[in-house]
């Protein structure tokens, strides 16, 4: 419990320091700054899955593209301008979405 709560310390101090870096620094200190986020996150996924077999990593994994993806088809996507596309796609593209969310909650949670 307390190395899954130090993982995710990790990968949220990695991610909040590629986020607020500040635009005047030299390119050293970014490098070293965005070095030291990148092995923070790496570190905290690897403590985070240290007890996961790759098979439910790699089917959680795609479960959650999956999941990215449709919920981009399904609110994203019909938001497209009617010049690039006709009116019965953002019916298709909807409905493929709601197949990829399905899917990946079946993924997810199976």
């Amino acid at each position: 419990m307390i190395l899954q709560i130090i993982a995710i310390l990790l990968i949220s101090l990695g991610v909040w320091m590629i986020l607020t870096w500040d635009r005047g620094i030299d390119n050293k200190t970014l490098a070293i700054v965005l070095t030291l986020a990148i092995v923070f996150i790496f570190v905290g996924v690897k403590i985070l899955f240290i007890g996961v077999s790759s098979a439910l990593l790699l089917r959680r994994l795609t479960g959650i593209i999956l999941g990215a993806i449709g919920v981009f088809f399904i609110i994203g996507f019909p938001d497209v301008v009617a010049d690039y596309q006709s009116p019965g796609m953002t019916w298709l593209m909807t409905f493929i979405g709601i197949i990829f969310v399905v899917s990946s909650a079946y993924l997810i949670l199976v």
